[in-house]
């Protein structure tokens, strides 16, 4: 399974600081699966630039599996990167308008994982153990 991943909002809160359980989601996101930046940040297939940005935001355990994720190339919807022949989820704190249209067009919606880190700080944890353990079939 492909799984892509946004950077602010979802790896970082905020204010700029780890989001909590960081690390083992990461972990098992690189270990598990196929890994795509789909971030502002690694918007023109530039992954360097995405752990470039987070080098001094994670732990030094994270840059290692940081290196392992792929880069995107996206001009205006993120939607624009995903690949929609094969099984993937998508990790993000906010979805245009547009881009929840393309999800629906593609019978997508349920492959998207909207993380709210200001209501639940711990939902990368949740994450873990609901979403991705529980369907481990699915990933």
């Amino acid at each position: 399974m492909k799984i892509y991943l946004d950077i602010d909002g979802v790896l970082i809160k905020s204010d700029g600081s780890p989001s909590p359980y960081v690390y083992e989601f990461l972990s098992y996101c690189v270990s598990s699966h196929e890994c795509f930046w789909l971030t502002t940040h690694c918007r023109f297939n530039d992954p360097e630039n995405a752990v470039s940005y987070l080098s001094d935001k994670l732990s030094d355990k994270c840059l290692p599996l940081l290196k392992q994720i792929k880069g995107t190339e996206w001009d205006i919807l993120k939607t624009d990167a995903l690949d929609f022949s094969s099984d993937f989820l998508w990790f993000d704190d906010y979805l245009m308008q547009s881009e929840e249209k393309v999800l629906e067009e593609h019978n997508a919606r349920d492959k998207q994982i909207l993380i709210d880190l200001k209501k639940n700080p711990e939902q990368l944890k949740e994450v873990l153990e609901k979403v991705l353990n529980s369907n481990n079939n699915h990933l």
